[in-house]
């Protein structure tokens, strides 16, 4: 086990992740690659896969967030018609 300041082993392109397998592994880890990628270098700090699954998971929240906005405004705007 890699103690706080040690960098976890570069396993499958990621630091700290296990390679995938089973069904959607392929997917899984281009998803994680492609996380990595895009959010490393605006941290100066080293992601790993676990830190790019938490990314993927905020931002699914995040929009569903927003899709719930959208609906409970929408639905609101129908109540509203309906009564003029």
């Amino acid at each position: 086990m890699a103690r706080r300041h040690e960098r976890p082993a570069k396993r499958n392109g990621v630091d700290g992740e296990p390679p995938g397998n089973g069904a959607g592994a392929n997917e899984s880890d281009a998803l994680t690659l492609a996380t990595v990628d895009t959010w490393q270098p605006r941290t100066p700090r080293r992601l790993t896969g676990e830190d790019a699954q938490e990314i993927v998971t905020n931002i699914i929240g995040f929009f569903e967030l927003l899709q719930k906005w959208d609906l409970a405004d929408r639905a609101s705007r129908r109540r509203q018609n309906r009564r003029f």
